[in-house]
């Protein structure tokens, strides 16, 4: 797992198994300056469609170390059907839980059933509502690498 300045958790992650995001996020310095009662936003969208597994659920963590070793879970999708995770479906678009209150977040996304072998997730924060026309949006990624 690496750390992201960008706010993105997963860039067409593969899911083969239940596991945490590939990248954490430190709020302090993916959005500095944001103060109580300011929404940051979280997308999750199917990339590759899922066939395997009989389903997946999608949880995020937040904890003051970027172990995650005392995090506090928060559900953000309960289990959803393979039928229900088609290619460019979105899994949540909605605000991170006021409840945050520590300083670093990461996904986990939960398989049920058997080993999934072609779904990839991508998920990411902003300081906006994410819309369907943003469906075909991309993840601008740094040419100097992510610091």
């Amino acid at each position: 797992m690496s750390h992201s300045n960008l706010g993105v958790f997963s860039d067409n992650e593969s899911l083969v198994a239940t596991t945490d995001s590939e990248n954490y996020i430190d709020l302090a310095t993916a959005f500095p300056g944001i103060g109580a009662g300011v929404p940051v936003y979280l997308a999750i969208r199917v990339g590759a469609a899922f066939t395997v597994a009989t389903s997946y659920a999608f949880a995020l963590e937040n904890d003051s170390d970027s172990a995650f070793g005392s995090a506090v879970v928060f559900p953000i999708r309960a289990a959803i059907a393979i039928a229900n995770l088609a290619a460019g479906q979105w899994v949540y678009r909605g605000t991170l839980p006021y409840e945050i209150t520590e300083r670093y977040v990461q996904l986990v996304y939960t398989e049920v059933g058997s080993t999934e072998t072609t779904g990839t997730i991508d998920a990411f924060l902003s300081l906006k509502p994410v819309t369907d026309y943003d469906a075909n949006s991309q993840v601008w990624k740094s040419p100097v690498g992510n610091p």
